[in-house]
């Protein structure tokens, strides 16, 4: 009788280990299937963010005039044509200083070697720089154009107009 009650007391030991793993291995299969939810959530929010906000950037670099868009690189005169006369125009100048290395064509090694590390060329630079304020009314926003030397490089928008 003794050895009938060691036999089972072996199986429920047994059958305690199975559960026990049944269950571990459960518990990790379940941990497993919620981390690649959570990797797929993460990568439909980072698209969809991704998404909104390169629509927002790509709104911000034309603007419509009626039927017509103009978009940066554009010229003064193409907007003027485009767009009309604005509301204001600002103008002032800058001066920029650049750091400008010249090509320099090598012979052989060593003059490579001596010019590695050469200095820099500063470059001046005077820019124009023109903003256009464009009053569009009280139900459309403002917008801010502004050219460096003749071309248009940032178009902004602002609040509603009056």
């Amino acid at each position: 009788m003794v050895v009938h009650l060691s036999c089972l007391a072996q199986e429920a030991v047994l059958a305690a280990m199975v559960l026990e793993q049944t269950s571990i291995c459960g518990y990790l299969m379940q941990e497993r299937i919620r981390s690649e939810n959570m990797r797929k959530l993460l990568i439909i929010i980072t698209t969809v963010f991704i998404g909104l906000n390169t629509g927002a950037l790509a709104g911000a670099s034309a603007f419509r005039c009626g039927t017509r868009l103009v978009s940066a690189g554009d010229f003064k005169s193409r907007v003027l044509a485009e767009c009309g006369e604005p509301t204001h125009i600002d103008v002032w100048h800058e001066e920029r200083v650049y750091d400008y290395y010249a090509p320099y064509y090598y012979n052989d090694d060593f003059e490579r070697e001596r010019h590695r590390y050469r200095t820099p060329v500063l470059v001046k630079e005077l820019v124009t720089i023109e903003r256009w304020i464009y009053n569009l009314g009280n139900h459309k926003l403002i917008r801010y154009l502004t050219f460096e030397n003749g071309r248009l490089v940032l178009i902004k928008t602002g609040e509603h107009g009056y």
